[in-house]
């Protein structure tokens, strides 16, 4: 590895000079200020037309641009000199953010309810948001059409959830945002208990506002949890902890889980003390492996106090996977590259072993949400509605679609164009229509079904088996060559991949591969996280153009979000990654000055 300019280098750029770092966090922390004082603009009564979401978003291209630079000045910097100054600024801009409005993100409202719902020991995967807001107050007078249950015969723990809506109003009006209320929470078991705590913590009184806080608090906290095992994750590596910034100084983290509150900071916490706690266990097996010792080394040829040691932490660390798991369910992409690197070290018996116990903690540990019956009496709902609710994941796996470019070429070029709606054909669009229809036909679908539905299940299984064979692919390198670094490496490329291939790639998603990016040789990976902020244009755009045609393209503002959006945020860095693949040119990562 070739190593960066330190202090003690001849190297006078700009970029070494002792005062830049510090003003690009004055200069950031600016910013996200700003941003905080124009976020009430976003609140949930203002119109979308008047939100003020192209300025937030040049703001945040401005945030993005000085974080670059940041990344490029701390490399030339000895971590002692650099450190603190990114510490201070990753928590300033936090706190910054901490205080702002959702910026279009209701997401946190639904985490605020099943916290309220799970804290009195309810299932939150058992009743319906839809279910609780729309049923009678039990103490009303009860006019119920044939069939329907009266107040009296409802479920405890139903008649608890209808009571808490109608005396406390910040709940209620948490209740009234809750975006696709007929589906149950989609959110694991993990996240469900982060929610119950922050429900426990917070006055059944309190404020919308409150409970915002509350709840976006406890999730900067993991998200500041997270940079400390980065750290210390890069110095057990002998990597220049500067490196944190990657990941610290991103304005999307802050944006998604600041700003936004995305769960996603708690599974981004548990699956970097996973690889933590791997690695520190293969430091025990092997504590001079990083230095050119025999990667072969076998736990038989250890002490019997450095095995016990080693088995343990890599015991601790498939529990906290099986944890990561249940806090949103991605980190099980990652357990193969886990197994592989466990198989090299730990041998057939040991990672059998292993794997089972973690299939069994990961069953356990899911168990609510897979049979909610299980952990809740079984009686009939209130009202007209449906005995069961749909599942929410079992919704979102099965039929969510957004901001997908990878998927959304299979699908459309699968799916035949609907007579009954007379709608643009996407411009990616290159199978003749009569082809596409003969594909459904082949695949058995039938006129019951949706028409979106079988060529969405032909493009899951189209892009599954691209990702599984890109997986293999990389599993196998890590065979080869089972090293820490590649562990990460390919990490990295297999959660990266995923989303690249997944048919919703919610921007906050890319979170999950970020963390693993300090480790990651590559330019262009590092521009996802800027063009990814351009997802929330498609609010703009719907806004400004529910009609019209933009650019004299045949789409509405809709269509052009779904059609042409994509290409632009993922288009270039695709580009990119090709063109640095083949040119083979990688950004070395900053070794430790000191």
């Amino acid at each position: 590895m070739n190593s960066v300019p330190t202090p003690q280098s001849p190297d006078r750029t700009w970029l070494a000079q002792t005062w830049l770092l510090p003003i690009l966090g004055l200069l950031s922390l600016a910013i996200y200020i700003a941003i905080t004082f124009w976020s009430p603009r976003f609140a949930e009564e203002v119109p979308v037309t008047e939100r003020p979401i192209l300025e937030v978003l040049g703001l945040f291209t401005v945030a993005f641009i000085l974080y670059v630079i940041a990344i490029a000045a701390i490399r030339h910097r000895s971590k002692r000199s650099a450190i603190w100054w990114m510490l201070s600024f990753a928590v300033l801009f936090r706190l910054a953010m901490l205080f702002s409005e959702p910026i279009q993100e209701v997401d946190i409202y639904r985490y605020i309810w099943d916290g309220e719902v799970a804290s009195r020991g309810i299932n939150p995967f058992r009743y319906s948001p839809e279910q609780i807001l729309d049923s009678p107050s039990p103490d009303s007078l009860w006019v119920g059409l044939p069939g329907q249950v009266p107040p009296s015969e409802w479920p405890v723990s139903f008649r608890e959830l209808v009571e808490l809506r109608d005396r406390a109003s910040g709940v209620e009006e948490v209740l009234q945002r809750v975006h696709f209320n007929s589906l149950t929470s989609p959110y694991p078991p993990t996240s469900q208990a982060v929610f119950a705590f922050t429900g426990l913590i917070t006055p059944e009184s309190a404020s919308l506002w409150t409970h915002l806080l509350v709840m976006k608090s406890l999730i900067v906290i993991f998200d500041l949890a997270t940079i400390v095992v980065l750290i210390k994750l890069l110095l057990l590596l002998r990597l220049h902890s500067g490196n944190t910034i990657i990941y610290a100084w991103c304005p999307l983290i802050i944006k998604e889980f600041a700003n936004s509150g995305h769960l996603d900071a708690i599974t981004v916490f548990f699956t970097i003390l996973t690889v933590y706690l791997l690695i520190c266990a293969f430091q025990t097996i092997a504590p001079s492996a990083s230095a050119g010792v025999d990667m072969n080394l076998r736990p038989q040829s250890l002490s019997p106090p450095r095995l016990r040691l080693g088995l343990l932490l890599l015991m601790v660390s498939a529990s906290v996977l099986a944890i990561a798991v249940g806090g949103k369910l991605y980190p099980i992409l990652i357990a193969p590259a886990f197994a592989v690197f466990a198989l090299r070290h730990w041998g057939a018996m040991r990672t059998c072993l292993l794997g089972i116990g973690f299939i069994i903690l990961v069953a356990v540990v899911l168990s609510p949400m897979i049979i909610p019956q299980l952990w809740q009496e079984e009686k009939p709902f209130p009202g007209s509605m449906k005995d069961t609710p749909e599942a929410g994941a079992a919704a979102f796996l099965n039929r969510w679609e957004i901001n997908d470019l990878l998927f959304a070429i299979v699908v459309e070029n699968v799916k035949p164009d609907d007579p009954n709606h007379v709608e643009p054909t996407p411009w990616f669009v290159v199978v003749p229509n009569t082809w596409r229809e003969s594909i459904l036909a082949a695949a058995g679908a039938n006129e019951d079904q949706p028409r979106w539905q079988t060529p969405f299940y032909i493009a899951r299984v189209v892009t599954t088996v691209v990702w599984m064979c890109i997986c293999a692919g990389l599993c196998w390198q890590l065979c080869v060559l089972p090293t820490p670094e590649n562990l990460l490496r390919t990490c990295f490329l297999i959660i990266a991949w995923f989303w690249l291939l997944c048919p919703t790639q919610n921007p906050w998603y890319w979170s999950w591969a970020l963390i693993f990016l300090p480790f990651v040789t590559s330019r262009a990976w590092l521009a996802v996280a800027g063009f990814a902020m351009l997802y929330y244009l498609r609010f703009w755009l719907e806004a400004q153009y529910p009609e019209r045609p933009i650019l004299g393209t045949p789409y509405n503002g809709t269509e052009f979000s779904y059609f042409i959006l994509p290409w632009i945020e993922f288009g270039p860095v695709l580009l990119w990654v090709a063109v640095e693949s083949y040119r083979n040119r990688p950004l070395c990562l900053a070794e430790d000055g000191d």
